[in-house]
């Protein structure tokens, strides 16, 4: 993504997460919150994320390690 678009990766991982939290609003706002759906919904995310977020391979420690370097 970030060489096809000529950004730099940070750049293009800030960009990867705006379109992932606007998604997901949308889809909030389509299950309507508080229906059995939306409930299942939120349920599937939370352990897809955790699973994901676990995995080495997306080196998630390494860029937060990066953020709180000055």
């Amino acid at each position: 993504m970030a060489n096809s678009r000529a950004l730099t990766k940070e750049d293009a991982l800030h960009e990867l997460i705006e379109q992932t939290v606007q998604s997901h609003d949308k889809i909030l706002k389509i299950l309507r919150p508080g229906t059995e759906t939306c409930d299942a919904f939120l349920s599937f995310f939370r352990g897809y994320f955790k699973f994901h977020a676990a995995l080495g391979r997306y080196k998630l420690d390494e860029i937060m390690l990066g953020r709180s370097d000055p």
